[in-house]
């Protein structure tokens, strides 16, 4: 204990105060270890991911083939419960979804004939950034409630470019709120 205001006073709680921090950092050691062990390993399944990917889209397919298999690879990589990749034409404003999983074919031919499919994709692309939406949000329009009655609750849609033009969007959908961490949403970017 410290009892005195003299220099033997500050430095025994000088002392003190690294006693505590030692002992803290000594009982905290195994989850700091822990958590930055977590931190790398997401890190590194992310490159795996993105490596992944890449290499998938360097090699010539058709279009079909191509939105298939990056659909297939993006529900793998994250919890999402559906995917849709929706291809717009910038000048027609047409948009036209080229494919599709985790969405049953009635759930398909309603969405197909919305035609709030095209305004929701030119939204999509006039952000520079994901959008979240919360499919049961009150208010919400039709193409929101044609989701919330298949049980879907959010949507995150992210845009679609070749070299420098937005070609179109693809959008995850889950029942349940996700916790997409902002390394996720930026991978989910960078795809």
């Amino acid at each position: 204990e410290v009892g005195d205001e003299n220099e033997i006073g500050r430095i025994a709680r000088g002392f003190n105060r690294m006693a505590d921090r030692l002992e803290d950092l000594y009982n905290n050691l195994e989850q700091k270890v822990a958590e930055k062990t977590a931190v790398v390993e997401e890190k590194n399944r992310h490159l795996a991911q993105l490596y992944e990917i890449t290499s998938f889209f360097s090699r010539q397919r058709p279009l079909d083939e191509m939105t298939n298999g990056f659909v297939e690879r993006i529900l793998r990589y994250t919890d999402a419960d559906a995917c849709t990749v929706t291809l717009c034409e910038a000048k027609s404003h047409h948009a036209a979804l080229a494919s599709s999983c985790g969405l049953s074919a009635e759930l398909l031919k309603k969405v197909s004939a919305s035609p709030l499919v095209s305004s929701f994709c030119d939204a999509v692309l006039k952000k520079n950034y994901p959008i979240v939406t919360q499919l049961d949000a009150e208010g919400a329009n039709e193409l929101s409630r044609i989701f919330t009655d298949a049980g879907f609750h959010t949507a995150y849609s992210f845009q679609v470019r070749s070299t420098s033009d937005s070609i179109g969007i693809y959008t995850l959908f889950f029942r349940e709120d996700p916790a997409l961490s902002s390394q996720t949403i930026q991978l989910l970017e960078s795809f």
